[in-house]
């Protein structure tokens, strides 16, 4: 039978993965301490899984061999990570908003990108995130609601900086993974919007509604995920009660949504899909993590744990 596995990271440093096959009712689950403080990324890349934190440290956990290894170590905390061919990291950081890119063969850094205190406009960074296809591309989200383009064969200066969709913190930014011509975002001036990338030198901003993402001091920030090999369906958490999942498609007109009273009870922050079944596994504020089981975007949860 097939499985699925997620992982977790908590505001102490935790991180915990479940593991459901096709036919369990029940997860397993292990816990492993890595950090002393927030477990900000996570992202797997083939069958490993690389974590990063408030304390700075970048670490790599390989279950063929249940070890859980230092990556690299940086000054400032770091906030966001996505990895690119299982060999280039790309970590914001929390204060400074120093992006770097780092080499997991050789656990160093190769490049550098312009930080606030350089660029005041860019702000601190929130999130990035690489191309599906084309390993030149990234983009990340800024604390002062800019999306920004970058070209990884240049370093001194993005290629774009969208400061027209946004006016508040940018909480994600993604392309879509059928593509690459689109970005979903997320910010906390209660707008999504979809951005534009067919030309491949310009974010234009296409697309806007209104969401409500002030999610306040206690809950993770919203972050919408694009359905798998799809540039037309995503997701994203709600404040709205009952608690539920939505869906959207590329004009952002909403077009499903997941409830369940006695299951989802809190607001869903993270969402993630699986990228072969589909399957969905949404996080709270308070260590649960949701699966839903379904190959399209519908369908009941299967467990929470």
């Amino acid at each position: 039978s097939t499985q699925s596995t997620g992982a977790g990271g908590s505001k102490n440093g935790e991180l915990g993965i479940t593991a459901l096959a096709e036919d369990q009712t029940e997860p397993v689950s292990v816990r492993m301490q890595g950090e002393d403080d927030i477990l900000a990324g996570l992202k797997f890349s083939s069958d490993k899984l690389y974590s990063s934190s408030y304390t700075g440290v970048c670490r790599v956990l390989d279950p063929t061999t249940a070890s859980y290894d230092t990556v690299i170590e940086m000054d400032d905390g770091i906030r966001g990570l996505d990895i690119r061919h299982d060999t280039s990291l790309y970590l914001t950081g929390k204060g400074t908003g120093q992006l770097n890119k780092v080499d997991t063969r050789t656990h160093s850094v190769t490049a550098s990108y312009p930080a606030v205190e350089d660029y005041r406009s860019y702000g601190s960074l929130w999130c990035v995130n690489c191309h599906p296809f084309d390993e030149n591309y990234f983009v990340t989200g800024s604390n002062n609601g800019t999306v920004t383009l970058w070209d990884d064969r240049q370093t001194k200066e993005p290629l774009d900086v969208n400061d027209t969709a946004h006016s508040k913190s940018v909480s994600s930014a993604v392309f879509d993974l059928a593509t690459g011509n689109s970005l979903v975002t997320v910010a906390y001036d209660d707008l999504i919007c979809r951005l534009g990338f067919k030309d491949k030198s310009k974010l234009v901003t296409e697309e806007t509604a209104r969401h409500m993402n002030e999610t306040g001091r206690w809950l993770t920030k919203f972050q919408a995920e694009w359905y798998p090999k799809s540039d037309t369906v995503f997701a994203i958490g709600s404040m709205a009660r009952p608690r539920r999942l939505e869906f959207y498609n590329s004009k952002l007109a909403m077009i499903q949504t997941k409830t369940n009273d006695d299951i989802l009870v809190s607001v869903q922050s993270l969402i993630r899909f699986h990228p072969n079944t589909g399957d969905i596994a949404t996080g709270n504020s308070s260590g649960y993590v949701t699966l839903w089981r379904s190959s399209e975007p519908a369908g009941e949860p299967a467990v929470k744990h």
